[in-house]
């Protein structure tokens, strides 16, 4: 439909809500406002009842993606592992490219302390869109991530 009203980008960057939608249009459209935009999870407190906490300022860098809950470094709290990033955005805003992956160990009370790739080897650079765990029958685990138009990364846990 866009194509059709504006037949360059410069056109295209320069028109307004108005100019993209008749006023018919714009009667009938559902508007909503966003209060919330920071990577989060939630978590079940029990009885119907849940609580939004935002990830650490790390986590902040770039869109989530996917990701992993495992007690990676065996304290008996559950850690992340996610990837993220994207690269589809408009030549206005350019790429979010600034979450190379990123272990987080939990401490059990909602909090979490980032590792960085050179820590953890965990390095997914690209256009991350998915992240899953692939147990071995010998009791090993590889975690597999999908990067946008490019190859996979596999990664295997070392406890060391």
């Amino acid at each position: 439909m866009m194509n059709k009203k504006f037949t360059t980008y410069q056109e295209y960057s320069e028109a307004t809500v108005n100019d993209m939608f008749s006023p018919e249009e714009l009667e009938h459209a559902q508007k909503s406002i966003a209060t919330w935009m920071a990577n989060s999870y939630i978590e079940n407190l029990g009885d119907g009842k849940f609580a939004v906490s935002p990830l650490p300022t790390k986590a902040q860098l770039a869109p989530i993606n996917a990701l992993l809950t495992k007690d990676f470094n065996q304290d008996g709290n559950l850690d992340l592992l996610v990837v993220g990033n994207n690269f589809g955005n408009s030549v206005f805003w350019g790429p979010m490219d600034a979450l190379n992956g990123l272990v987080m160990l939990g401490d059990g009370k909602g909090g979490f302390n980032c590792l960085d790739y050179t820590r953890t080897g965990f390095l997914v650079p690209g256009d991350a869109k998915a992240l899953v765990k692939l147990p071995l029958g010998d009791g090993k685990e590889l975690f597999i991530a999908s990067q946008n138009q490019d190859s996979l990364k596999v990664f295997e846990l070392n406890n060391k």
